[in-house]
């Protein structure tokens, strides 16, 4: 789960949401989280079309920031924490 201070509110995520959460952390691009996935829950194919509609989902929720800098992959909003 993952409480977002900012809003008051708690969000309930399931093992592979949280995984591409976690992995948004600065270092790791988009384009490389469905490989990641794949790779984690040993799946043939990478889910691309599910990867993006998670991340779509975080930035509605404000999980992320949608619009991040030129060259930056998309992180975190405002601190969000993961527990």
């Amino acid at each position: 789960m993952v409480y977002d201070p900012r809003r008051d509110r708690l969000h309930f995520l399931n093992g592979t949401a949280l995984f591409i959460l976690e992995c948004l952390d600065g270092t790791t691009g988009i384009q490389e989280l469905p490989a990641l996935v794949a790779a984690a829950f040993r799946l043939s194919a990478p889910p691309v079309g599910e990867v993006t509609a998670c991340l779509e989902r975080f930035a509605a929720e404000g999980l992320i920031d949608p619009d991040p800098a030129p060259g930056n992959p998309p992180g975190p909003g405002p601190s969000p924490q993961s527990r």
